[in-house]
């Protein structure tokens, strides 16, 4: 008797997102139809090589196939530990600057936030995560130390990209991958 708890019906639940029909993605992953059938259906045991495959194809964690536990724990715990110095950044610029920091000059912040930008684009999502806080503290410290219009411009580039990377990290990892890449 099948059940709702296996590794099929978690492969039967990733392909309909991933936009896949059965025989398409039977097809894409080079095991038969029928095969995969009575995989998603519960019917037979998935393989490591066949769960492996849908991983590669959808593109997605084997783990997230698997239903290793606590998976969806790690991935809150991932999630609030990269949120966490992004959400808490806009409240510097009401602190000032910080004279703990030795800010970079104006056109290496404008660079890194145009980086940080790239990073998102990229969807290198833990590398724009890391680098935020501190951009945001540099280019907050900098613009209270000498408020030029160069440094103001930094700025707006870094809060653009802390609001994308903070809304693309949140997407990105609620909707399937917490590990970032």
């Amino acid at each position: 008797m099948p059940r709702d708890d296996h590794a099929g019906a978690r492969i039967a639940e990733a392909r309909k997102l991933g936009g896949y029909t059965q025989r398409g993605f039977a097809d894409a992953i080079g095991f038969s139809y029928s095969l995969f059938h009575q995989v998603e259906g519960g019917h037979k045991p998935a393989s490591p090589d066949f769960i492996a495959a849908c991983a590669r194809a959808l593109p997605i964690d084997v783990t997230a196939l698997t239903g290793q536990p606590y998976m969806t724990e790690l991935q809150q715990d991932r999630l609030a530990e990269l949120l966490r110095p992004i959400l808490e950044s806009p409240d510097l610029s009401d602190l000032g600057a910080d004279p703990d920091v030795t800010a970079r000059q104006a056109n290496e912040l404008t660079v890194g936030a145009d980086l940080l930008c790239q990073h998102v684009r990229a969807v290198k999502l833990t590398a724009a995560a890391k680098g935020l806080p501190r951009l945001v503290t540099e280019l907050t410290t900098a613009v209270h130390r000498a408020p030029t219009t160069g440094l103001r411009g930094g700025c707006s580039s870094g809060v653009r990209g802390r609001a994308i990377c903070g809304c693309a990290v949140w997407a990105r990892v609620s909707g399937s991958d917490a590990a970032g890449r």
